[in-house]
């Protein structure tokens, strides 16, 4: 699967200034020990990523 696919499923489903306009895959999303998504380490993770 590919950003555009993913790009062009939202579509479909919402309005254009709903979608992303960047989609990054990883391998894992790093959890807290009760499941929650870890905000501030994927922030760090991603505080230099160039979204052009």
């Amino acid at each position: 699967m590919s950003d555009t696919a993913v790009k062009d499923h939202l579509r479909q489903k919402f309005a254009n200034w709903w979608i992303p306009d960047a989609v990054v895959f990883v391998d894992e999303i790093p959890k807290t020990s009760t499941g929650k998504f870890m905000k501030l380490r994927l922030r760090e993770q991603f505080a230099d990523w160039h979204w052009d």
